[in-house]
């Protein structure tokens, strides 16, 4: 059974919701999906080496590999799962299980057998999962996926999802632990976060560590953070959004980034 995008935790890609929107609902579609996985089943036959995958694919039984280790069979539901496996690769495989594509005998199983033919299936990265990774990315840009209102969506569906669960997830890593450690350590840290979920544990957990005094967390992006921020800190950390461009210049004379 497929799964609605309302249930995901995160928006699904633009690669996937061009396959799932039936925008090429026409014979053409029917030859792509032909071709998509004859390319896939190339890259099955060289690329398993380590145990054995059974395709079967309608009424049609395909065997890959032939070594000892790991077997997995694979079900095929939808003839969009080969699509997205041509376009996105490994993140297509991931897509077409939460669409309900497919069905593995077991999954965990078959995520192994991926691990141990990892070095052999490179060929899964297509010249077509490469052209569009980069219109993807250039029509994200375009239309604003991450605009300061559609960033808030993001979290809101992702990040409040709940706090136990990024708790068990994260190890206790994130829900505001590096301003608490640093506050430990002497400093007085301002803390931003679009999560109100976080924010809420952040502030109940700096109580607990005595700190509340110096970490004060905001709710705002990190696009829009007040003008009192400008050249006021003496070291700026950031938390997985190593790739995130700051708009204002948030440090003073002599500072440290990391």
């Amino acid at each position: 059974m497929a799964i609605s995008y309302s249930t995901l935790i995160h928006p699904p890609t633009l690669r996937s919701y061009l396959v799932s929107a039936g925008y090429f609902q026409t014979k053409v579609l029917a030859f792509f999906h032909s071709f998509a996985r004859d390319r896939v089943f190339r890259a099955l036959k060289d690329g398993v080496v380590h145990g054995t995958l059974t395709v079967e694919d309608g009424a049609d039984t395909f065997l890959f590999g032939s070594s000892p280790g790991l077997a997995v069979t694979l079900k095929v539901h939808k003839p969009d799962m080969w699509t997205r496996i041509l376009i996105s690769s490994d993140l297509g495989v991931s897509e077409a299980y939460m669409q309900g594509d497919f069905e593995a005998s077991s999954l965990k199983d078959l995520l192994n057998l991926w691990l141990d033919n990892r070095l052999t299936m490179p060929s899964l990265e297509s010249k077509f999962s490469a052209v569009f990774t980069r219109y993807s990315a250039l029509a994200i840009n375009t239309l604003g996926r991450q605009n300061l209102s559609n960033a808030l969506w993001n979290v809101e569906v992702a990040y409040n999802t709940s706090n136990s669960f990024f708790e068990a997830v994260g190890n206790r890593f994130g829900l505001g632990a590096m301003a608490i450690e640093a506050a430990l350590l002497g400093c007085t840290v301002d803390t931003v976060t679009l999560s109100y979920e976080q924010m809420v544990m952040t502030e109940q957990r700096a109580r607990e560590a005595d700190v509340s005094d110096r970490v004060r967390v905001h709710l705002c992006d990190y696009r829009d953070m007040p003008p009192s921020f400008e050249h006021a800190f003496d070291a700026m950390v950031t938390s997985e959004m190593i790739e995130a461009r700051i708009p204002i210049p948030l440090l003073g004379p002599g500072p440290s980034e990391q």
